[in-house]
């Protein structure tokens, strides 16, 4: 992805950072390329119009905002999260700040353009993304609605929530330029170890120069909603599996309606 977060040869020799292995390599190469597909459809669509989605998961990595990469010890807190955590770091070009993406994690991108070039409201992108996650999940019985919560990461006003618990944050990206175009995502929490993943989050803060008190009681997942523990790496996959599934047929749907609704403008 050209515009990710790199650590220069340099840069990794004074911070003591490894050489990336087979197993760094290929999570950096599959995670930025959904990132780099979320760009390259924003871009398609802010030129062309039309609509798209994008429902993903990837091997492990953090994904933060440009505005984190101006924390006084981002380079070595990316150096620390690659060498004790064989985790790699991207970085965003929406808004918001880190979230861990890997394999228990859904992503959901949806980008659009404008009715007749005019930019819509704010809320609008959130609200379509929740309406399309909660109809997707609707047979589990999970009901989900737009939030702040208290502790949690990454957190704000749009972050999807369940029974109060934060279960997917949020951001969002826009242009004004020729059709006008919107690329709204959010990662939902299927199954993760809430624990480790917002000790890791606080540790790369703190580690960055910008300490943070992140709560795992204040999150949640689609395995916890439905009270499920998964016996085996088998079980989560399959619950993994079954929600994208569920998601992206839902996400087709809606790009078929978007792009009707925009030729009928």
């Amino acid at each position: 992805m050209s515009r990710q977060h790199e650590l220069t040869q340099e840069d990794r020799s004074k911070l003591g950072a490894p050489a990336r292995d087979e197993a760094m390599r290929d999570s950096r190469t599959e995670a930025s390329y959904w990132l780099s597909r979320e760009l390259s459809l924003f871009g398609d669509v802010m030129e062309q119009g039309g609509a798209a989605a994008l429902v993903w998961t990837s091997a492990d990595a953090l994904v933060v905002s440009r505005r984190d990469t101006r924390l006084p010890y981002f380079k070595q807190s990316v150096a620390k999260m690659e060498r004790e955590y064989s985790t790699p770091v991207f970085v965003r070009e929406s808004g918001g700040t880190a979230v861990r993406v890997g394999p228990g994690v859904v992503n959901v991108a949806l980008v659009y353009c404008h009715p007749r070039g005019c930019m819509e409201a704010f809320d609008v992108g959130y609200g379509e993304l929740l309406r399309l996650v909660t109809y997707g999940l609707s047979d589990l019985g999970l009901c989900l609605e737009l939030g702040a919560v208290d502790g949690a990461y990454c957190d704000g006003a749009h972050n999807l929530v369940s029974r109060g618990l934060k279960i997917a944050g949020t951001a969002q990206r826009r242009s004004a330029r020729k059709f006008g175009a919107t690329l709204v995502h959010g990662s939902l929490l299927v199954s993760v170890d809430l624990p480790s993943m917002i000790a890791q989050l606080n540790d790369f803060y703190t580690t960055a120069g910008a300490p943070t008190q992140y709560l795992a009681s204040a999150c949640t997942t689609v395995e916890r909603e439905l009270n499920l523990v998964a016996s085996s790496d088998a079980g989560t996959n399959n619950l993994v599996g079954a929600v994208q599934s569920r998601i992206q047929a839902c996400a087709k749907r809606w790009t078929m309606i978007r792009k009707f609704d925009q030729d009928c403008a």
